[in-house]
């Protein structure tokens, strides 16, 4: 693995490592689900399907290999991007 670079798979990290990962997550949500909810709510215009869209983005989020820079546009834009490309799936 190259210096600098963390690849986040949960099943094997360390119990610490994990409780942070899920902490970070935690903060993601809270920073950004109500603003992606509304967003896949306009795209689908279905409560539930909006629901699943954004629970989605925050798995792929919590797979990224790379954490996302805290409170950055680059985060929110991540998010933001990963919702509509998963709104082009359906």
């Amino acid at each position: 693995m190259s210096e600098g670079r963390r690849q986040w798979h949960f099943g094997a990290r360390k119990p610490r490592e994990r409780r942070v990962e899920s902490e970070r997550l935690g903060e993601l949500f809270d920073a950004h689900h109500q603003r992606l909810y509304r967003l896949a709510r306009r795209i689908s215009r279905d409560p539930e399907e909006a629901r699943d869209l954004v629970q989605e983005t925050f798995l792929r989020a919590a797979r990224h290999e790379r954490p996302l820079a805290r409170g950055t546009l680059d985060e929110e834009a991540w998010l933001v991007r990963t919702l509509v490309n998963l709104c082009r799936d359906l």
